[in-house]
């Protein structure tokens, strides 16, 4: 996944070699290409609470139905630095089998 000025989505979007990136919500549905982005640009897989203390950035997958969303950006929030970001993917109208930021 390319975006302007050859950068990769995921490093446009902040992460870079050596980012934590924390996964909630994940399930069939969660684009396998936004999380393959993520996992290169951070430089190794994605994690979920059980495996940090601490994370860069959260990546949250979200979908009409799913748990009551503030507790889950409450969640998303919690273990990450001071300078953490959390990325919250959601059901595009256009795609409906696939989630998108």
């Amino acid at each position: 996944m390319q975006s302007v000025g050859g950068q990769s989505l995921a490093e446009s979007l902040g992460i870079t070699v050596g980012s934590i990136v924390l996964e909630l919500g994940l399930d069939d549905d969660s684009s396998e290409e936004i999380r393959a982005a993520f996992a290169q640009a951070a430089g190794s897989d994605l994690v979920d609470f059980d495996d940090i203390d601490v994370a860069d950035v959260s990546l949250v997958w979200f979908r009409d139905g799913d748990e009551d969303l503030i507790d889950l950006l409450v969640d998303a929030i919690a273990p990450l630095t001071e300078t953490g970001v959390v990325w919250l993917m959601t059901r595009s109208e256009e795609h409906t089998s696939e989630l998108q930021s």
